[in-house]
């Protein structure tokens, strides 16, 4: 079988256990995600190639995104439009603008601000013409790429499963099929394609893996991916135990009923106006990662999606009767009757803190003002300085992307001699801070380790985690 039949097969096989009685089954309307790059157009002439076998009727949506130069997305979005007037397959152009707004205004990166809009318009699209399935063009690199940010991130059981197949009207039918294979399939039918040149920049850390670290993990070792798998494998065991613990635990406050867990957790919560309510009796009776699920699916069932730090998340499954845990715009509160889960009003960010996902050099604002980071290297990219907007400071750090930057919070220490530490409490009583400061103090934080305190944006000095001094 030669390459392009074997890919073809390939994707139909992946189809078929989508859809497992597609030929008996009416028509499915499908949209599919297309860029332009070669994993987008591969799904898209592939899917057109089986169309005699399939039983869906296909549109297409294409994005702006305007990131990149005038020139490139124009010559992107009208590749599309070609390639589907040439295949005679529906396409909708979508422009995105506001990204940076959005980053800022949700604490996020620009390549999530980027996905969480994107996604918003393949939702409106998709209701728009009646589309029941999404099909991204997500390949098997792109699958252990996600996982090993995930790794690095400090992700959750979940999230190290790394990228479903099917994941409700999302179908991602390239995810088994490797970079390797579309180009190959694309020479063999002498298809073009676009190439994205912020692919090539080191500034994204998924862009980083893919350049620096996979090469390296190939030299080194070669069967790193059949690793991977079999830790995957491991980590199921166990989230399928632990999910199957927790819907037990929820049944059974619900005697009669047959929810799956996604229907249970969302049915336990209590739901008002502007927070959420699960009921402490249960909350305390579970074990830590049973409460790291209840809070997960109340963070998302509350529409918040800005990255969630190791420390809030520990400190929110240790929470006790009584106790408030903030961070951000997002809070926590407990006592006898409930554990509540709320978004904080903007005007009390001064109070409750703040928390800032760094991935990438750029400019950020947070209560104080304007924070820079800048590239401490020509040669390594990872390293960066911080400073304010005048760098009236000077330089501090520098410090590995990615990072947190945050306010202050209960338990926080830093490394100051070799296995010795000090309590940023001890640290703040002897910079003899202002009441608004002793909260504002920005904490350089990744994976619930403190890296360094910027003591000079508040009058105080810097501090360096020892090991990094």
């Amino acid at each position: 079988m030669c390459c392009k039949e074997a890919f073809c097969e390939k994707i139909l096989k992946n189809f078929c256990l989508f859809f497992p009685a597609l030929e008996e089954a009416s028509p499915k309307r499908v949209l599919l995600a297309v860029s332009g790059g070669a994993d987008s157009v591969a799904m898209l002439c592939s899917l057109f190639e089986l169309n005699s076998k399939l039983s869906c009727n296909f549109s297409v949506v294409t994005v702006n995104h305007h990131i990149r130069s005038v020139e490139e997305n124009l010559h992107d979005v009208n590749f599309v439009v070609e390639l589907c007037n040439k295949l005679d397959v529906p396409c909708y152009v979508e422009d995105i603008k506001g990204i940076s707004e959005y980053s800022k205004q949700n604490k996020c990166g620009i390549e999530a601000a980027a996905r969480d809009l994107r996604y918003e318009c393949f939702e409106r699209i998709a209701n728009n013409i009646g589309a029941e399935f999404i099909a991204t063009a997500h390949t098997q690199d792109d699958f252990y790429e996600t996982v090993l940010m995930r790794v690095f991130q400090g992700g959750t059981g979940k999230s190290l499963l790394g990228i479903p197949a099917r994941r409700g009207k999302y179908i991602r039918p390239l995810l088994n099929v490797s970079r390797h294979e579309i180009i190959s399939y694309l020479k063999s039918r002498n298809i073009e394609y676009c190439n994205d040149s912020t692919n090539s920049l080191p500034d994204y850390l998924r862009n980083r893996i893919r350049l620096f670290l996979i090469p390296a993990l190939e030299e080194t070792f070669p069967n790193w991916k059949s690793g991977i798998d079999k830790t995957i494998e491991n980590v199921k065991l166990d989230f399928d135990f632990a999910e199957n613990e927790l819907l037990k635990k929820l049944l059974s406050q619900n005697p009669g009923k047959d929810y799956d867990l996604n229907t249970a957790l969302s049915n336990a919560f209590v739901k008002t106006e502007d927070c959420l309510k699960f009921s402490s009796e249960l909350f305390f009776s579970l074990d830590k990662a049973l409460k790291l699920r209840v809070l997960l699916k109340g963070f998302n069932l509350l529409g918040f999606k800005m990255r969630l730090s190791h420390s809030f998340l520990k400190q929110a499954i240790q929470i006790k009767t009584n106790q408030k845990i903030e961070s951000g715009n997002l809070g926590v509160f407990s006592n006898t009757e409930y554990l509540t889960i709320y978004k904080t009003s903007p005007s009390d960010n001064y109070k409750i803190g703040y928390s800032l996902w760094v991935e990438k050099k750029g400019v950020f604002e947070y209560p104080l003002g304007i924070i820079q980071v800048i590239s401490a290297s020509n040669t390594d990219k990872g390293l960066v300085y911080i400073s304010d907007a005048n760098n009236s400071c000077g330089l501090f750090g520098p410090f590995r992307l990615p990072f947190y930057i945050r306010s202050v919070r209960n338990g926080d220490r830093i490394e100051i001699e070799q296995g010795k530490f000090k309590t940023v409490k001890k640290l703040i009583n002897e910079f003899k801070l202002n009441s608004r400061n002793r909260v504002l103090l920005p904490i350089i934080e990744r994976n619930g380790i403190v890296f360094g305190i910027y003591g000079a944006s508040v009058g105080g000095k810097n501090r360096i985690k020892f090991s990094d001094s």
